[in-house]
């Protein structure tokens, strides 16, 4: 829900699969109901993966 806020851009870091897939599919309906209200919403990003690995 961070992307609510009046941030410049929000990052969401999801390192297991299972809650990654979740992300995912709350992703889809944040979207979609934010769009049925009318409502805006920061710029965010969904990333699957490690912040601590160097990759």
């Amino acid at each position: 829900m961070a992307a609510t806020t009046p941030c410049k851009k929000c990052i969401g870091i999801e390192k297991a699969d299972v809650p990654a897939k979740y992300a995912e599919e709350m992703d889809k309906t944040f979207r979609f109901w934010m769009k049925w209200y009318g409502k805006r919403y920061g710029e965010y990003v969904l990333i699957k993966g490690d912040f601590l690995s160097e990759d």
